[in-house]
């Protein structure tokens, strides 16, 4: 499968703050993100693809 015809984004978290929330590795993307909350991300300047994508799955979490 070609991964061209579909976007492609990574995200980090240093273990400290993984350890810190408590992330499990069969948690899904949803439960990820709530557990987040309180903590600081940063992002790419505003309105950029990265910052936008950020924003719809914080949103998401709500």
């Amino acid at each position: 499968m070609s991964v061209m015809n579909r976007f492609t984004n990574y995200c980090y978290i240093s273990k400290k703050s993984a350890e810190k929330v408590g992330f499990k590795p069969d948690q899904s993307i949803d439960e990820k993100i709530k557990r987040l909350k309180g903590l600081t991300i940063g992002g790419t300047r505003p309105g950029s693809t990265t910052f936008l994508l950020a924003q719809y799955y914080l949103k998401r979490a709500i």
